[in-house]
């Protein structure tokens, strides 16, 4: 599967009614990069299928994180399909311009996983997501620049090694070639 800029619209208006509209765009970064992390682990693949990138500030979802920082279409121009349900203002709030229904785009699997990322994550500050981003074995500084950090590395740093990250790996691009 490619990068799905829907179920991205999906993701982030899931989080977005969560939190009541509104969200920080870097709380809204961290919550989908555990989120990713954690469908990984489940069943080997991401919700959105982004590219993972390091940053200063840690992981993000690379073109979900473009798409929502791109500025607005000029009258006459195609809006992206993400830009076109999500607004991003001065302050860096990310709020639903026009809703992508969640449940008609995502797998009860994957609003599970939303769910319980949402729930062990939603009283926590956009800095205590920063800094828990940063402990994961994954995340390397890339001291003020960016880097990208691969499929296989997220899955070392989920503790799969030898034969066990093979298979995954596998798998995984098996799957990717079968889409």
């Amino acid at each position: 599967m490619a990068f799905s800029e829907i179920k991205a619209a999906a993701v982030i208006t899931f989080f977005l009614r969560q939190a009541n509209g509104t969200l920080n765009d870097l709380k809204l970064m961290k919550l989908m990069y555990f989120a990713e992390r954690e469908a990984i682990r489940v069943r080997n693949v991401g919700i959105v299928e982004d590219v993972y990138f390091a940053l200063p500030r840690g992981p993000v979802l690379s073109a979900t994180l473009n798409l929502i920082r791109d500025e607005p279409a000029e009258a006459g121009e195609a809006e992206s399909v993400l830009r076109q349900h999500v607004q991003i203002d001065k302050d860096w709030q990310v709020t639903i311009k026009d809703c992508v229904e969640p449940e008609a785009q995502l797998s009860k699997r994957e609003l599970a996983i939303l769910q319980a990322t949402w729930d062990a994550n939603k009283d926590k500050t956009k800095w205590e997501l920063v800094y828990e981003s940063h402990e994961l074995p994954e995340y390397m500084d890339p001291n003020g620049s960016s880097h990208e950090i691969t499929f296989a590395a997220i899955l070392k740093g989920l503790g799969y090694e030898g034969d066990a990250l093979e298979s995954r790996l596998k798998e995984w691009r098996s799957y990717r070639e079968a889409v």
